[in-house]
């Protein structure tokens, strides 16, 4: 399974959650982590359906270009870390239809473990090559 993590403007974020993930993964040896830019969301991203896109969003300009890109992940399952809790953002990044909205000052221990439960729930319906792509505050049903 493929996990796409969008950090244009910061990777620190992208490397603090793939650390999180990595400590707190539960079986998912076939996990695969890829981080993206604007310019693969443009050009040349191949993201299936079912894939697993986390978008780190720093500031609302960010957030209206990964908006006006939406069409590009639109089947997918999208968690979004926002950089402050800013019911004008928060707004803004409902758009995106996200499963789940974290924000940069947490631990991302409850994001990784929201991961890891869409990774075994991939990983036990047999998507081998797919990818999830993640977003948001957890709106309730099925990750």
């Amino acid at each position: 399974m493929n996990i796409y993590i969008y950090a244009s403007e910061s990777p620190e974020q992208a490397i603090r959650l793939i650390k999180c993930i990595n400590n707190t993964r539960k079986n998912l040896d076939n996990l695969n982590i890829k981080t993206i830019n604007l310019t693969d969301i443009n050009d040349k991203l191949d993201i299936e359906i079912g894939d697993l896109l986390i978008l780190i969003v720093l500031n609302s300009n960010e957030l209206n270009v990964l908006i006006n890109n939406k069409d590009k992940f639109i089947n997918n399952r999208v968690i979004i870390v926002l950089n402050e809790n800013n019911n004008e953002l928060i707004n803004k990044a409902y758009l995106l239809n996200p499963r789940f909205i974290e924000f940069i000052d947490s631990s991302y221990t409850q994001l990784a473990e929201i991961i890891n439960k869409i990774s075994s729930k991939c990983a036990s319906h047999s998507y081998p090559h797919r990818s999830f792509l993640c977003a948001g505050h957890y709106q309730g049903g099925l990750l």
